[in-house]
C-alpha cells in the first residue's frame, strides 16, 4: 500500500530545528558490482541493492523524533529513525530542551510584539552571512505552526524556558528583542514524565521504527542529485521513498553533504 504523503506535504508538516553531521565512510556494500564506491559525501543510487525500504527515513532521535511523528501523522506508513548513540533523544534530550521560535503563540498570548521582518533580519545577522535566507524564512514561517500542531495533536503545552528576559543573546543586532522572543519548551505540569519520555511513548504508540546505535555513514542520491537513502556504519543500505530527514545537529557544517535537497 502506498503512502498518501507527498514530499511537499511532509516538509510543510515537519519543523526541523537542526541539521546533522554525517561521517564519510565506505559505500562498498551498496555499490553496483564493478563500480567504485568512493566519493566525497554521496553516491549514486543506480544499481543499489537496498536492504530496507521505508516511506520516510529520519537520521537523529532528537528533533528528528518530531519530524518522524509529523510524517506518521501526515500519512506515512513506514517511518524509521536512526540514532547513532545508545541514548534516546541525542543532544536535545540532554540540553535545556528549548526551541528558538520567533513569533510563537506563547509570546503572542503574553502580549509580546514580534514580526517576520525583524526575526529574519536577526537570524541572518547572527549567522554572519553563513545562513541561506530562504531556509531562514522557511524556519520563521513554519516554527510556530509546528508548535501549534504539536499542541493540537499531542496536547503538549509550551512555555518559555526561563521567563521572558534576554531571549535574544546578541543585543546589538538588528531585529533584536530584549524581552520575549526565543526559547520555548514542553511544559510537563504533572512532573510524572519528562517530555522526551513522552516522545518515546508517542513513537512506540505510532508504530515508528527506531534503530539505536546505528549511524548514517553516507547519503545516496538519484540521477537528479536528490537524496533517496543512506548507508549506515554497518553497511546497510536504506531507501526512503518520500524523503530523508537529517536532524543530527551539525549537518550544515559538513560541506561534502551540504547539497542534500
Amino acid at each position: 500500500m502506498e503512502s498518501n504523503l507527498s514530499r511537499k506535504d511532509f516538509l510543510k508538516a515537519s519543523m526541523l530545528a537542526g541539521m546533522g553531521v554525517l561521517g564519510a565512510g565506505s559505500l562498498a556494500a551498496c555499490a553496483p558490482q564493478g563500480e567504485s564506491a568512493s566519493g566525497a559525501g554521496a553516491a549514486n543510487a543506480e544499481g543499489v541493492a537496498w536492504d530496507q525500504e521505508v516511506d520516510v527515513l529520519v537520521v537523529g532521535s532528537g528533533t528528528g523524533t518530531m519530524a518522524a511523528a509529523a510524517a506518521k501523522d501526515a500519512g506515512a506508513e513506514n517511518v524509521l529513525i536512526l540514532e547513532k548513540s545508545e541514548f534516546w533523544g541525542g543532544t536535545s534530550a540532554t540540553s535545556g530542551g528549548g526551541f528558538y521560535v520567533p513569533m510563537n503563540y506563547v509570546a503572542k498570548e503574553q502580549g509580546i510584539e514580534d514580526n517576520r521582518e525583524d526575526a529574519v533580519k536577526y537570524i541572518m545577522a547572527c549567522s554572519d552571512g553563513r545562513a541561506e535566507r530562504k531556509l531562514v524564512e522557511t524556519y520563521v514561517d513554519n516554527a510556530n505552526p509546528f508548535l501549534e500542531w504539536a499542541r493540537d495533536t499531542f496536547k503538549w503545552t509550551w512555555g518559555f524556558t526561563s521567563g521572558t528576559m534576554f531571549q535574544d543573546y546578541y543585543e546589538p543586532y538588528e531585529g533584536y528583542r530584549a524581552f520575549g522572543r526565543g526559547s520555548v519548551s514542553m511544559v510537563d505540569e504533572d512532573r510524572t514524565q519528562t517530555p522526551w519520555g513522552k516522545l518515546q511513548g508517542i513513537v512506540k504508540d505510532m508504530g515508528i521504527e527506531v534503530q539505536m546505535k546505528t549511524a548514517a555513514e553516507r547519503l545516496v542520491t538519484d540521477a537528479d542529485g536528490a537524496v533517496v537513502g543512506v548507508v549506515t556504519d554497518g553497511g546497510k543500505c536504506i531507501h526512503a521513498k518520500t524523503c530523508v530527514v537529517l536532524a543530527t545537529g551539525g549537518f550544515a557544517h559538513k560541506p561534502a553533504l551540504g547539497t542534500c535537497r
